[in-house]
């Protein structure tokens, strides 16, 4: 059983991916083993101004992704450390 906010993002998922102009990506697991998630941000002035996901797993995956996603852009959005290095 899920909550009531895991299953609003299971059925209403935000921030699905891929991400136009991502300066970071991350990659959580292998694919065809298990849940697979990809994670896309766009990072500027060290702040995460964007963030998208794509699952290859079950429902919970969906709502964490969704959830993640959220969290990362909201009001308390994440600041970047000088460790953040873009991708590509």
């Amino acid at each position: 059983m899920c909550s009531d906010l895991a299953q609003e993002h299971i059925a209403n998922p935000r921030n699905p991916g891929p991400l136009s102009g991502a300066t970071h990506k991350g990659v959580s697991g292998i694919p065809g083993e298990g849940p697979y998630m990809i994670l896309w941000l766009l990072v500027q002035g060290g702040a995460i101004v964007r963030a998208a996901f794509q699952t290859y797993g079950c429902a919970a995956a969906v709502a964490a992704g969704s959830i993640t996603t959220v969290l990362l852009t909201g009001p308390y959005g994440f600041k970047t450390g000088p460790s953040s290095r873009p991708y590509g």
